[in-house]
């Protein structure tokens, strides 16, 4: 992860590993399965414990760490502080758990800020989006279902979801009958509801971590995280008086042991808590990147033991979150590479098919090579079997094709939440969202951050960022998403929400749109040369200025900040300048691991929708419309009839949710230190109160009004980067309509 290095370097070379690794200070402990922890003496504690920080500094064997989140803290600075039980692989810890007073990773020891400014399509919850099922629905899928036709292609809202009760009655069901809410008990019980968060991720090397994914966070982060969310959200049932709420936090050496081996090591450690699962009413997971995989390996083995677990499938809760997932590789794109390459060369022609061919060939090559420079053979040849996700014929993909099936088709109330970043350097939105698998219990979210918006916080003055007096470091504000562009957000937003109801026929565009929101442009760690020595350039002239706009202001004792940070100006000037000038005693966090919308979002896709009425396997979308080059020019001209196509299916879409277009951001900043905060100056939130239902238009005049609001957006798109410049000129056509309502009758003349 990004900070582990400076952390392993403190504690080893601090004394407290490498003294007692040289000096021998504990005897050896025999400890086996029989051996308990009340059995050991204070040396032995000691020996073992040395014995498993080592292991976890060395990086070879997964470990997990227990931890009680019922009562979780809101400050995350906080969150390492508190105790746990960890189990590492290999050492007498994994035999015997050892209780610990604090979790064994403290990865920042500063101040934390939590900036979230990003936008999650298609939108916060699905709630935006969906409807509870009306009777005629019903009765028209039941029909569908006896004749064998295609129906309930996508999720409801459950009803006690939709509508909270002010009396205390029965809720109606999610599976249509009587309340079945997953929680057992009698009406007069007291019920305790009990959640179970297994996260999981997996080691990288770090110049491969920081340009793929940039940075991760701790498998403990994440749990705390969607902790958090759970505390905070609507109890499912006017029963439950009580929420219990445990973590197996598990990091695991993917980039040094095979897949198969670390989750045999997952599947040791799980026994030591395998009565934490007993009687689970939900149990979470969460996966990143190449934990993806385990994470589902992990979900199959526990619920096709479920009677080991004392868990019954058909009424558990199980979510999945995947966050940028490599469910269906990887590969490189063309727009990144010099544009001489191209230049100058009828891209029409077949003659200079074997060219490209062989252009792109030496593009593979030069972008795996970075990619892997630095690694052992060991780790090139573990992570490059990642790449063999992107074909659906594979060993690893059929892999996941079989446990995707079996937990849509035999666990009932399974929802899948598949979450991707819109703008990378490396994988496509279609990859990370693997969108080649359908199911209505898959629900895809987007998550777009204003940096790649051309919105800084750097510079907030210059931004037009709304400025006021605040008591607190901990506020909100909303901002515009600039005009120039719009289009693509709208874009996005339209597509993702088709396809999560379930109108498949909207997944080629996406799939073909989706490798021009690639750039290098997009990852500090893979800038050009030229664009990096001018962000520096522009860089080093902020931090003079702001050297002298902060020098001899003493810092607030308890909260570290200035007296005069107490705007939001200055406040987001100053917490930029101190990440920069000293990233040890301060540090922004506003990546996707650290939206809170992210999780909340997550909780409601699981806890919110109603499961459908009948059984399905999960469709396999083998789409070959993925074209090998976007500086191929048939490639382009496929495009644009594409889009025609699609803005005509979309005109024609009836009972659309009325949505208010994704034009704003809403920032929120806490600084996490501050103590102040929790009593006084929060920033307001209407979370969890019930809110005006989401209108739905049974004709198309919703789907008419996003059409016309794609025209309006496009006439003033103009984006930096070449893959998006190279897709705007692809899709000019639309400048070729004095206005909408021409658009609108060319769309309903070709329907």
């Amino acid at each position: 992860m990004a900070d582990q290095g400076h952390w392993y370097s403190r504690w080893w070379y601090g004394g407290r590993g490498a003294a007692g690794a040289r000096g021998g200070l504990f005897p050896p402990v025999t400890v086996d399965d029989t051996t308990r922890y009340s059995q050991l003496q204070g040396e032995q504690i000691e020996y073992l414990e040395q014995q498993a920080r080592e292991q976890i500094h060395a990086r070879g064997s997964s470990w997990c760490w227990y931890e009680d989140l019922s009562c979780v803290s809101s400050d995350p600075e906080e969150w390492t502080k508190q105790p746990g039980v960890a189990a590492v692989f290999g050492t007498g810890s994994g035999r015997c758990p050892l209780p610990l007073p604090s979790y064994p990773m403290d990865l920042h020891a500063g101040h934390q800020v939590y900036i979230r400014d990003s936008l999650l399509l298609p939108g916060d919850g699905p709630e935006q989006y969906l409807h509870t099922m009306p009777l005629t629905t019903r009765i028209a899928n039941a029909v569908k279902e006896y004749y064998h036709f295609r129906n309930e292609t996508h999720l409801y809202l459950n009803s006690k979801f939709a509508e909270p009760p002010v009396d205390p009655v029965p809720f109606a069901d999610d599976l249509g009958n009587e309340d079945n809410d997953g929680v057992d008990g009698n009406e007069d019980d007291v019920v305790i509801e009990k959640t179970v968060i297994i996260s999981m991720v997996g080691w990288l090397p770090d110049k491969y971590e920081k340009y793929s994914l940039k940075e991760q966070r701790t498998a403990q982060y994440l749990s705390k995280k969607l902790a958090c969310e759970i505390r905070d959200s609507p109890i499912s049932s006017y029963r439950v008086k009580e929420r219990q709420i445990f973590s197996l936090s598990f990091e695991c050496p993917l980039d040094t042991k095979q897949q198969e081996d670390v989750l045999e090591e997952c599947k040791f450690l799980l026994q030591h808590w395998e009565h934490i699962l007993q009687g689970a009413h939900n149990i979470y997971f969460i996966g990143v990147y190449h934990s993806v995989p385990l994470a589902i390996e992990l979900c199959y083995y526990i619920m096709r033991g479920c009677d080991k677990y004392g868990l019954d499938r058909q009424t558990v809760r199980i979510g999945l979150l995947s966050i940028n997932s490599c469910l269906q590789g990887y590969r490189f794109w063309d727009h990144s590479v010099d544009p001489q390459a191209t230049e100058g060369r009828d891209t029409t022609s077949g003659t200079n098919d074997n060219a490209l061919e062989l252009d792109y060939a030496r593009l593979e090559q030069a972008k795996e090579k970075q990619l892997f420079a630095g690694l052992t053979k060991e780790e090139s040849d573990l992570l490059s079997r990642i790449k063999g996700y992107s074909d659906m014929d594979s060993k690893q993909s059929r892999r996941i094709q079989q446990l995707f099936d079996w937990l849509c088709f035999f666990c009932p109330r399974v929802r899948i939440n598949l979450v991707s970043s819109v703008y990378d350097n490396f994988m496509t939105m279609t990859q990370k969202l693997a969108m080649d698998y359908f199911h209505p219990k898959i629900i895809r979210n987007l998550w777009c951050h204003s940096t790649y918006l051309d919105m800084n916080t750097r510079e907030p003055r210059e931004q037009n960022f709304p400025d006021f007096h605040i008591k607190t470091p901990k506020f909100e504000f909303e901002v515009n998403v600039p005009r120039s562009r719009l289009f693509e957000i709208e874009l996005l937003n339209e597509l993702l929400l088709m396809i999560n109801l379930g109108k498949v026929e909207f997944v080629p565009i996406f799939k073909l749109i989706s490798p021009y929101f690639i750039s290098r442009s997009f990852n500090e760690n893979t800038l050009a040369l030229s664009i990096k020595k001018s962000r520096q350039n522009h860089l080093k002239i902020w931090m003079q200025e702001m050297s002298l706009k902060w020098a001899g202001e003493e810092s607030v004792t308890d909260g570290g900040l200035p007296r005069t940070a107490d705007t939001v100006h200055n406040l987001l000037e100053y917490v930029n300048y101190q990440t920069l000038k000293a990233p040890d005693l301060v540090q922004i966090y506003s990546d996707i691991y650290d939206d809170n919308d992210v999780y909340r979002n997550f909780v409601k896709c699981t806890q919110a929708t109603r499961t459908p009425t009948t059984q399905r396997h999960v469709s396999l979308l083998h789409n070959r419309t993925t074209q090998e080059s976007i500086l191929n020019a048939a490639n382009q001209y496929d495009l644009v009839w594409k889009l025609h196509e699609t803005l005509t299916k979309l005109s024609t879409v009836r009972n659309l949710p009325v949505q208010p277009p994704p034009t704003t951001i809403s920032f929120k900043v806490t600084w996490a230190h501050d103590k102040a905060a929790d009593s006084e100056g929060k920033y307001p939130q209407a979370r969890h109160t019930p809110t005006a239902a989401t209108v739905f238009h049974r004709d198309a005049r919703e789907s008419l009004a996003r059409v016309v609001r794609l025209w309006n957006t496009y006439q003033l798109w103009d984006p930096q980067t070449r893959g998006l410049i190279q897709l705007k000129r692809i899709f000019s056509v639309l400048a070729t309509y004095s206005s909408a309502d021409q658009l609108i009758a060319d769309l309903q003349q070709s329907s």
